[in-house]
């Protein structure tokens, strides 16, 4: 009795740790994001999120850092730009967020996106009106703040201030910057993307994500009666989508789709494996390629989908590699 008793102890202690570890994994919500995403416009469709800091300081970032010394980033346009404007964009640029939504009139979606870091407006406004051969920049007041419009592409911009520079439609614009005026010590976060983003393993380095369905609708329509679009039919089972990323020694990937058919996401899990056999196929001669390969993980728990890797430098090092060598195969 003693020894069942121990036994049955001991699985409720490892199962409370498992939980624990599990909750671990979810990194919380910090008090500064929920600030920065109620500033976002409420409804949208599409978030995405880049923590530049995080990017640069990443190991997997080296190939860029050497690029980003040579064109077109450092030639004499941009050094032109750097001593007028005083903005550095290697430096000075921390943090990105994205956010989009369909256009009721349009095809095309609106969008808008909130650059954070450390920015000079008036030698930026300055910098852009003397490039501004054609007079194709104007300007209107808008509360207290200053909107330029760069004329037949209908792009937005503003900095509500030093930390801040956006741009993207006029309507979203408009309405980040009243979010940007009445921001609080206690911010209202659009409780539809509050829980998207809770959901998110990762949510200090780069997320996205996104409700598919508004998009999925206006697609269908258009394809009404095409051959093709039966071999898609399976994409309307797709409710929203989430991915995200963590940058440390190892690349860390967590990417979640929501369907509204479990056997809709099992279909896609085996269309997912079975990319990667074909990949772990093309590559069969590089061993080494096809052990990162199996780092990937595709599970199904109902009707969700999810895909999980982590990867090391000399994993990605790896892929790249056999990637190039079947392009000149090829």
């Amino acid at each position: 009795m003693k020894k069942n008793l121990v036994v049955f102890g001991l699985l409720v202690i490892f199962a409370i740790l498992s939980l624990q570890c599990a909750k671990e994994k979810m990194e919380p919500l910090s008090d500064q994001m929920k600030q920065e995403l109620a500033i976002l416009p409420a409804g949208a469709a599409g978030v995405g999120f880049v923590n530049i800091e995080a990017v640069k300081a990443s190991p997997f970032t080296s190939d860029f850092k050497e690029s980003w010394y040579k064109k077109p980033y450092h030639d004499k346009d941009y050094q032109e730009f750097l001593d007028s404007t005083g903005l550095d964009i290697e430096k000075d640029v921390d943090k990105i967020f994205v956010s989009f939504m369909p256009s009721a009139t349009e095809e095309k979606p609106e969008g808008v996106v909130v650059v954070y870091g450390t920015f000079d407006p008036q030698r930026i406004v300055d910098y852009v009106s003397r490039k501004d051969d054609k007079h194709e920049i104007s300007s209107e007041s808008y509360n207290d703040f200053t909107i330029y419009k760069a004329g037949k592409k209908e792009i937005n911009f503003c900095f509500p201030d030093n930390s801040h520079f956006v741009f993207g439609s006029e309507m979203l614009v408009r309405k980040l910057l009243d979010n940007f005026a009445n921001k609080s010590a206690k911010p209202e976060v659009d409780p539809q993307l509050l829980k998207r983003v809770n959901a998110l393993a990762y949510k200090n380095d780069a997320w996205f994500t996104l409700n598919t369905q508004p998009f999925m609708d206006r697609i269908f329509s258009k394809m009404e009666g095409h051959p093709q679009a039966q071999r898609f039919e399976g994409l309307k089972s797709l409710q929203q989508m989430y991915f995200s990323m963590k940058f440390a020694k190892d690349l860390r990937f967590s990417g979640v789709g929501d369907f509204d058919d479990e056997q809709k996401a099992k279909l896609f899990r085996e269309a997912v494996k079975g990319f990667i056999a074909t990949a772990k196929l093309t590559m069969s001669n590089d061993r080494d390629a096809v052990d990162a390969l199996n780092k990937i993980e595709v599970d199904q728990d109902g009707n969700q989908l999810k895909v999980k890797f982590d990867l090391t430098q000399e994993d990605v090092a790896k892929l790249q590699k056999a990637k190039k060598e079947i392009a000149v195969l090829r």
